[in-house]
């Protein structure tokens, strides 16, 4: 499940918030008070761990996974090496 970010509109503090897609992207906390969403770049999984884009370990990650997913499908014959499109 997606992770979204909600800012204190009072003292700045950030909260992280597991939302599916399909909801609405609020956050209300028990006094009633709702809180900011905070855009940031977005996080997946690469077998099974999460990846953070805030970190450059993690982008070297996706970076590694997805060379090696795309060199894979250029020798299948999947991918035009050229263009970088599938076939």
């Amino acid at each position: 499940m997606p992770i979204y970010l909600f800012q204190n509109p009072l003292n700045g503090e950030v909260l992280e918030v597991e939302q599916s897609m399909n909801e609405e992207h609020k956050y209300i906390d028990q006094s009633g008070l709702e809180w900011k969403r905070v855009f940031s770049k977005p996080t997946m999984r690469v077998a099974g761990k999460k990846l953070d884009f805030r970190s450059q370990k993690d982008i070297d990650t996706y970076q590694s996974v997805y060379k090696k997913r795309y060199d894979h499908n250029v020798k299948k014959g999947k991918i035009d090496p050229k263009s970088g499109k599938e076939i």
